[in-house]
C-alpha cells in the first residue's frame, strides 16, 4: 500500500489549482505491475510525502491450523505486541505475566545481545527495557525495577 502523508508545506503544490487539491488522499495497494521504484519518482514529482505499507495476502487452509510459514507467524507475532506493547488494547491483569511477555518480547528483539545487567537496560539507549513493558504497566514502578524483574525472568525465555 502507499500512503500519502501531510504536505510540506514549504513546498509550492503542483496541483493545487486543481479542483481534487483538497481531497483527502486515500491509501492505495500497488498493482502487480506496478514497482516501488516507479512509486517512489511519482510521489517525488508530485512532491509529495509517503509511505510504503507492507500487507501480505494469506491464504489460509480450509482448516484453522497453525500456519508453517514463517513471514506469516512474524506478522501475527508483530501485530500480538504491538497490541500489547504499544497500544494497549490486550490489557495484562497481573504483573508477573507483564514481566514475562516483557522479557520474551525483548529476547525476541534483542537474541543473544540481551544485557545480563539490569542497569544496561534501564539507562542505555540501544537496549531501553520501558519500551517493552505492555503499555498499562509502564508508570506502575520504575524503570530500574522493571530492568530487574526482566532480567530475573530471563531464565522463561529459555524455556
Amino acid at each position: 500500500f502507499v500512503y500519502d502523508l501531510a504536505r510540506d508545506e514549504s513546498i509550492p503544490d503542483p496541483d493545487a489549482e486543481k479542483p481534487f487539491a483538497k481531497l483527502e488522499r486515500t491509501p492505495r495497494p500497488l498493482r502487480n505491475e506496478d514497482f516501488m521504484g516507479d512509486i517512489i519518482v511519482q510521489k517525488a514529482r508530485q512532491k509529495r510525502n509517503y509511505k510504503f505499507v507492507f500487507k501480505r495476502k494469506i491464504f489460509l487452509p480450509v482448516q484453522n491450523t497453525p500456519s508453517e510459514d514463517v513471514m506469516f507467524n512474524r506478522l501475527i507475532y508483530l501485530q500480538a505486541e504491538d497490541e500489547v506493547l504499544n497500544l494497549g488494547n490486550l490489557p495484562i491483569a497481573d504483573e508477573a505475566t507483564a514481566v514475562k511477555l516483557a522479557s520474551l518480547s525483548y529476547a525476541v528483539a534483542y537474541e543473544e545481545d540481551f544485557p545480563e545487567d539490569p542497569a544496561t537496560l534501564a539507562t542505555d539507549d540501544d537496549y531501553l527495557v520501558k519500551d517493552f513493558i505492555p503499555l498499562g504497566w509502564r508508570e506502575k514502578k520504575s524503570v530500574e525495577e522493571y530492568a530487574a524483574m526482566v532480567v530475573a525472568n530471563r531464565s522463561v525465555v529459555d524455556e
